[in-house]
């Protein structure tokens, strides 16, 4: 069964269609010429993550310190090995060279007391020492001990000759008291002569008996301060012996002091060697390079001067040839839409541009 429409039905429905297809083309037409003349400016916030097919460099510094010169800017290429960023180095260079002027000192110090504890007449300093002694501290700290060395032994020599002209005293003292004594053995042999003849007189009763008592008295007398200068003479001798261990003792005592510096000087070289060392590697760590080929991105020092910290995050390199693709998991991420022309630019997104925020 087929349905005949009547002709006003067919135009209403003719007039329609036009209509509609009219509406549709300049719907179309004005949306294009919107689109063309119209600037985006604005964000869309989704959740979003970049990920990079190689791995992304972190610069970073172990201890940190202030910038001295800047390499580098935001988007540069850099190559492996490239200096981007150069610290202040006065301070541990100060440092470094504090330590090393003290380790001469110490070096040329234990040279004199080893000198001294082995009683040689001179010191013997290390040669890699005396090969730096254009350098005037180093220089300075050999002549130093030198004198040292000298002025030191001078000092004992005079009190070990002190000692011994004290002894010389002595012993002549001796030889005095040994002269008395023979001195005295005479006189007591002779009383002792003149007594055997008053005995002989006193028996015939010619002398009272007080001559032959007067004559002993002065014998025992005699015998009493020979006695007195013998142990005049032991006391001389022990005193020489005192002093010969005082003579001893000086060299003994400088030796003990020696020993325990020279243990103290080996204690703290060995402390300033460790921390020579470390301001040492500080020092070739002061200019700080990329580790790869690649572009500068999330600069964070921008000025000669600004400090780093331990740890920070100074920079990162990303390879030129990492690919970006998305990630499954996902972040809030924002890109902008500036200038952007849909009809040159429809879908078309950098990474790394300014379009990406």
């Amino acid at each position: 069964m087929s349905v005949t429409l009547s002709p006003e039905l067919r135009g209403m429905l003719r007039r329609q269609t036009v209509a509609i297809v009219i509406a549709a083309v300049l719907l179309v037409a004005g949306l294009g010429g919107w689109a063309m003349t119209t600037e985006f400016t604005g964000a869309v916030i989704a959740a979003g993550q970049l990920v990079v097919d190689s791995n992304v460099k972190k610069v970073q510094h172990p201890t940190g310190g202030v910038v001295g010169k800047l390499n580098v800017r935001e988007g540069k290429e850099v190559k492996a090995g490239d200096i981007v960023v150069s610290l202040d180095d006065t301070q541990i260079r100060a440092n470094r060279d504090i330590v090393v002027k003290a380790l001469n000192e110490l070096a040329a110090r234990q040279a004199r007391e080893e000198a001294e504890r082995d009683g040689l007449d001179k010191v013997t300093f290390p040669a890699e020492l005396l090969a730096r002694k254009s350098d005037p501290d180093v220089a300075k700290a050999v002549a130093g001990e030198q004198r040292q060395f000298e002025i030191r032994r001078t000092s004992r020599e005079g009190q070990k000759a002190q000692l011994r002209e004290r002894m010389t005293q002595l012993r002549q003292e001796i030889g005095g008291y040994e002269a008395q004594i023979t001195s005295k053995d005479k006189q007591v042999e002779w009383v002792g002569k003149e007594l055997v003849g008053v005995y002989e007189l006193w028996e015939k009763n010619l002398i009272p008996y007080t001559r032959v008592t007067s004559l002993e008295r002065e014998k025992e007398r005699l015998v009493g301060e020979r006695g007195q200068l013998m142990a005049a003479i032991a006391q001389s001798k022990g005193k020489i012996a005192e002093i010969e261990l005082q003579i001893l003792q000086v060299d003994q005592d400088m030796r003990t002091e020696v020993g325990k510096d020279l243990a103290e000087i080996r204690a703290r070289t060995a402390e300033l060697i460790e921390r020579k060392v470390a301001a040492e590697d500080q020092l070739k760590r002061v200019d700080i390079r990329a580790p790869i080929d690649g572009v500068v991105l999330q600069l964070t020092v921008h000025t000669v001067g600004g400090v780093i910290t331990a740890g920070e995050a100074i920079m990162l390199i990303v390879p030129q040839t990492a690919g970006d693709r998305p990630g499954a998991d996902r972040a809030a991420c924002c890109v902008a839409f500036r200038g952007l022309q849909p009809a040159h630019h429809a879908g078309a997104y950098r990474h790394g541009g300014p379009d990406i925020g």
